[in-house]
């Protein structure tokens, strides 16, 4: 695929009936349900935002393959599969197609269906000065979703920056003309170097903000299977959705746990107490309790036959025995 040539794309014209129609206040879901939440929405954009390595891209992947396989997000909101084209820019990793390669992107029978741009197509547009690259990218490639990785490389914080409100507009215009627009970006830090909480801690929210949409915030864990998630801004005012996600990165998945015990043992198949509380976000004394009123049929408790070098107890093991399972007893 060669360089995007700014001159010879145009704007997708709008018929007065399609424009009308975009601007009704009417939420219609893609992605999730007012029962379950709603993750993404027509003709709404959707952000997440979090600290580097805490899984926004990897987010981002997993919808794509739902928005293409129509396969449950996260496990647990419902996908509306699309055979429209999509279009993947990637604005600074390059680890991101390994990723791709891993989770059998290029593999699939619905390959083509997804093109990917990154600095080598980007060369020589302005995105400062020109608020219809975005739509035009689109039409230039035949997509009607853009999941643009990193957008804080084209966002800046402060209101009267001109490259921060030409995004804003374009993410505006994109919208009206029927686009899906998904997005990453990083949390703000205050002085203090600490997380920032709600909208404001969203690098670029000045404008992403404005844009409408839905809005979520990762943060990372004591543990690399979990990341907490929380939605700061959602496109019907409903119920936010908040919870933790358990990752499964031999399968290259992720489960909505929403602090449910049951759903985070299962990824991980054998854990710990205290690995298990880091994954849903609660205390040691509270899985315990959890465990104990939970069906003993789904798991075993593995006592320790093996002290430490050190002679202290190696903690108690549960294994995971439920359906799908895997009997494989661990190591001591």
């Amino acid at each position: 695929m060669t360089a995007i040539d700014p001159e010879t794309i145009s704007f997708p014209q709008i018929g007065i009936a399609d424009y009308c129609q975009n601007l009704t206040g009417e939420v219609v879901p893609i992605i999730g349900s007012t029962e379950t939440g709603i993750v993404l929405a027509e003709r709404n954009p959707c952000f997440f935002s979090g600290d580097t390595n805490s899984g926004k891209t990897f987010l981002m992947l997993q919808m794509m393959e739902s928005l293409i396989t129509g396969k449950p997000f996260l496990s647990k909101f419902r996908a509306r599969p699309t055979d429209e084209q999509i279009v993947w820019i990637n604005l600074d990793r390059e680890g991101v197609k390994d990723r791709m390669v891993a989770m059998g992107f290029p593999s699939m029978g619905w390959r083509d269906q997804i093109r990917c741009l990154d600095f080598t197509h980007l060369q020589g547009l302005d995105f400062e000065n020109d608020s219809g690259l975005l739509p035009r990218i689109a039409h230039w490639t035949g997509a009607r979703y853009v999941f643009i990785d990193n957008v804080n490389l084209l966002v800046k914080d402060s209101a009267n920056n001109a490259l921060g409100q030409s995004f804003a507009r374009g993410i505006k215009e994109a919208t009206q003309a029927g686009l899906q627009i998904i997005g990453t970006t990083q949390n703000k830090k205050n002085r203090a170097g600490e997380d920032n909480d709600g909208v404001g801690s969203v690098l670029g929210s000045a404008h992403i903000g404005g844009a409408g949409g839905s809005i979520f915030i990762l943060k990372r864990t004591n543990s690399v299977y979990s990341t907490k998630i929380k939605q700061q801004k959602s496109v019907d005012g409903g119920e936010y959705i908040s919870g933790t996600l358990t990752h499964d990165h031999g399968r290259h998945s992720s489960r909505f746990a929403g602090g449910d015990l049951l759903g985070a043992l299962m990824v991980r198949g054998c854990a710990t107490v205290d690995e298990l509380a880091a994954d849903i976000g609660v205390t040691e004394n509270t899985v315990r309790t959890r465990l104990q009123k939970m069906d003993p049929s789904l798991f075993d408790k593995i006592e320790p036959t093996e002290r430490y070098a050190n002679g202290g107890q190696k903690p108690v093991l549960y294994q995971y025995t439920g359906p799908n399972s895997d009997s494989t007893q661990p190591d001591s």
